[in-house]
């Protein structure tokens, strides 16, 4: 991979107020403000807040990979910034009740599904092993969240009602994976497995801080004490859970900003935790510091998050060729 070069700070702080944008030193890297969705067709996707602070909406933006220097447009504007790829030439979002399918190659928009109840669409998962779809909506007067999983040919196999918490349920934006033949979700804090073979629903816990997955298992904190957590690692085949290494307890307790995720690097799920300004690899239930984050990878390009001063800007994602790239 080229060597990345960092962007200059007061460029950055300028773009960021007007959203655009930013190209570094080095001709094939670029930064961007928002949040990395995917690579798709010719276009790089990602997800940026509105220019309306008082807005919740985010917009879905594409920007045109072999012309990057261009100014990006915007695909859609949605609720979350959840969205799926579905194939080469498609993905899928919520919107309202609405899932909408954006076919990139006549760059229009169509109605995938409509939700026949009243409810607003807020999650989608995929399970690409079982070709499941799973829908999470919420029901505010019921405080509810009806989960649906359904076929290949948006046939309903499942659903299941899960109570909410009516205190918060304002906030109840539920995080969903798919993992082999299962889908995991959060929703508050509650963490479920669900086994699509078996189309049945377990709690693994209701003490859930956050999570993420790796190819092959789940990654969670849950909360031993009202401010302390503690991290577990779950591999859904074996029915197994081991404890991961508690090197980061202090660091998570003592540190309001962290962040969790999953990095897909040559079609690997690689479990990375951000913390107290450095950057963490599970590996074997342990963390090892890593000198740079790795969003997405593949043969043609790297997705990494820029480092600004020596800090990671967690919110910016940058943009980069790889040497054998065919874009």
């Amino acid at each position: 991979m080229k060597k990345y070069r960092a962007c200059f700070l007061s460029i950055i702080i300028l773009y960021c107020y007007i959203g655009l944008p930013i190209y570094s030193q080095n001709k094939d890297t670029l930064c961007i403000h928002g949040d990395f969705v995917c690579t798709i067709g010719k276009y790089l996707v990602y997800c940026q807040n509105s220019d309306d602070t008082e807005a919740i909406e985010r917009k879905l933006q594409r920007l045109d990979i072999r012309n990057y220097r261009n100014h990006s447009y915007c695909i859609d504007s949605t609720m979350t910034s959840n969205c799926l790829k579905i194939s080469d030439s498609a993905l899928i979002y919520a919107k309202g009740r609405n899932i909408i399918l954006w076919h990139v190659p006549q760059n229009a928009k169509y109605i995938y599904w409509h939700s026949k109840q009243n409810l607003p669409i807020v999650n989608l998962a995929q399970s690409r092993n079982r070709d499941y779809l799973m829908v999470s909506r919420i029901d505010y007067e019921a405080e509810e969240m009806l989960l649906t999983i359904m076929g290949k040919k948006m046939n309903i196999l499942f659903e299941k009602k899960i109570k909410l918490n009516g205190m918060e349920i304002e906030g109840a934006i539920p995080i969903s994976y798919a993992i082999e033949s299962c889908f995991v979700i959060l929703v508050q804090d509650k963490l479920y497995l669900i086994d699509c073979e078996r189309l049945k629903i377990n709690l693994i816990t209701n003490h859930c801080d956050v999570f993420t997955t790796s190819t092959h298992s789940i990654i969670y904190y849950k909360f031993i004490s009202d401010d302390k957590t503690r991290g577990y690692e779950l591999i859904p085949s074996r029915n197994e859970i081991q404890e991961i290494d508690r090197s980061l307890e202090q660091s998570l307790y003592d540190c309001p900003l962290t962040w969790l995720f999953t990095s897909r690097v040559n079609d690997e799920n690689i479990p990375i935790y951000y913390v107290c300004g450095k950057a963490y690899r599970l590996e074997k239930h342990n963390w090892q510091e890593i000198p740079k984050i790795i969003i997405y990878q593949d043969k043609a390009i790297s997705i990494t998050v820029p480092i600004i001063n020596g800090t990671f800007q967690y919110n910016w994602f940058s943009f980069s060729f790889l040497n054998d790239s065919d874009w």
